[in-house]
């Protein structure tokens, strides 16, 4: 069985966190995830990526 790769890069910007978690989604329900497992995704790559943002790049 083979395995799907989504790679994104986007620039450390708050408003791309929305675009990330959209790419995510899609990538997600095109796989058939169940929604409830969809939004714990969504709800773990959005602090993540305020996190990076946040202590990295001191936004």
């Amino acid at each position: 069985m083979g395995k799907d790769l989504l790679v994104l890069s986007f620039s450390a910007r708050v408003e791309n966190i929305r675009v990330a978690r959209s790419c995510i989604r899609t990538f997600l329900g095109l796989k058939k995830v169940d929604e409830d497992e969809i939004f714990k995704i969504e709800l773990a790559l959005n602090e993540a990526i305020a996190n990076i943002i946040e202590h990295t790049y001191k936004y």
